[in-house]
Order: C-alpha cells, then structure tokens, then sequence
C-alpha cells in the first residue's frame, strides 16, 4: 500500500491486496485479496471489491457498489452507486447508478 493511500474505517485489505497512490478508499470497503487498485482511485462507502479484481489509474467507485471476482475497469470510468458487477466483467464505460452489468465489454444486464 502506498504511504499517501487514505483508508475508512472498518475497510479490510486482503492477502496480496496492491493499493497504489493517490488512491482513497471509504468506510467499511471490503478488497479481497489479489485485488489491485491503481493510482488516483476513489472507492465509495461499503463497496465489496471481489478476488483478483483491478482498475486502472482514475476510476472512481460509488457507495454500496458490488464488483464479481475477476473484474476489470479501464482508466478514468466512473461506477455509480449501488451498481454490480457479475464476475470477469470489463467495464470499457462509465456505468450509471444501480445498474447491473455482465460480460466483456461490460454492458447492462437484460431480464
């Protein structure tokens, strides 16, 4: 973890977790381990950040978001609040408040 990174409190930060510069995680985010955040990230309140998930350098995550294990977010996407990930998602856009979005480029999910 970088010395400037900021951490909330009640976050957990798992085995071999990588969190780069600049980067500011809120309260109660669980980043499980093998997850990377690049440099310049902000990481909303409550967010669940599964296995083996990275982003690149100015993504920033909204509150309460859910991102399946394996998860990728290109450089400087946004992620609303209280959106989800299915697992190996590849967010290649900016994704709108509590949408649910699959696949690879990720799009919204289709019931």
């Amino acid at each position: 973890m970088a010395r400037d990174v900021v951490v909330g409190p009640g976050c957990y930060i798992g085995a071999t977790a990588v969190v780069s510069i600049a980067t500011e995680i809120g309260a109660n985010v669980l980043l499980n381990s093998a997850g990377c955040l690049s440099h310049h990230n902000g990481i909303g309140d409550h967010v669940h950040i599964g296995p083996g998930v990275s982003t690149a350098g100015h993504v920033h995550v909204g509150a309460k978001t859910q991102i399946g294990i394996g998860g990728a977010i290109l450089p400087g996407r946004t992620i609303g609040a209280r959106a989800a990930f299915v697992a190996g998602a590849v967010v290649t856009r900016d994704v709108p408040d509590g949408v649910t979005i699959v696949g690879s480029p990720a799009r919204p999910l289709r019931i």
